[in-house]
Formats: C-alpha cells, structure tokens, sequence
C-alpha cells in the first residue's frame, strides 16, 4: 500500500490530482487514519489508462495538424 505523496511520486502527477482520483471513484484507496492508502495494482491500472489517454490525445493532435497541413 502506498501514500498519496509515493502514488503522485510513481504517476508523475501531483498529490492533489491523486486525491481528486480517489475522491471521484477514479482510483481506489484504502482510508487508514488521516491518510489514504492505495495498492500497487491500482496505481498500474490508473498509470495504464493515464498512458492510453495521452497517447489517444497524441494521436488526435497529429491527425488534426496532418489534416491542417502543419
């Protein structure tokens, strides 16, 4: 299990955006006293579909400025 700081750390995101993840239902956690704690395996599952995403948007990007002619 790691901590909102060590899962921002591994999602290169910030801490904010992990807890706004959990809070949504985006990414499950566990709530431990004042902080959360979320598996590994979520952590992968979430940094896949972030991938994914970025890639898709990429892809997007790159056929709108091919259909533009830049």
């Amino acid at each position: 299990m790691h901590s909102v700081q060590a899962a921002a750390a591994f999602l290169n995101v910030s801490p904010q955006y992990v807890i706004d993840r959990i809070v949504s239902g985006g990414l499950a956690a566990r709530h431990d006293g004042a902080e959360y704690l979320i598996a590994i395996e979520d952590l992968q599952a979430l940094k896949a579909t972030l991938r994914r995403e970025t890639e898709m948007a990429l892809q997007a990007l790159a056929d709108e400025s091919r259909d533009l002619g830049i």
